[in-house]
């Protein structure tokens, strides 16, 4: 799912500083990355989607959740039941 990744991380951080207060682990340290790690993951993500459309579909996560959902169902089934899908 791509989604906007400066919100996508804030939600993670804050969600980390709350955990963090209730358990003696800290999971967050792919948070801690800078923004250009984020867009280096992305973009190879993005790079491996066009090589090999088949096995990885971008899906617009900024949606509503049902368009997200039905997006997904929509791409699995053509890559892996039909070829013919409409989005």
């Amino acid at each position: 799912m791509v989604s906007d990744v400066a919100r996508t991380v804030a939600r993670a951080r804050r969600r980390n500083v709350e955990q963090s207060k209730l358990m003696a682990e800290d999971e967050n340290r792919f948070e801690k990355e800078n923004r250009a790690f984020y867009n280096r993951v992305l973009a190879a993500y993005m790079a491996i989607a066009k090589r090999v459309p088949q096995r990885v579909v971008p899906v617009d996560a900024t949606d509503a959740i049902a368009k997200v959902t039905e997006k997904e169902l929509c791409a699995w089934w053509r890559n892996t039941c039909s070829p013919i899908c409409i989005l």
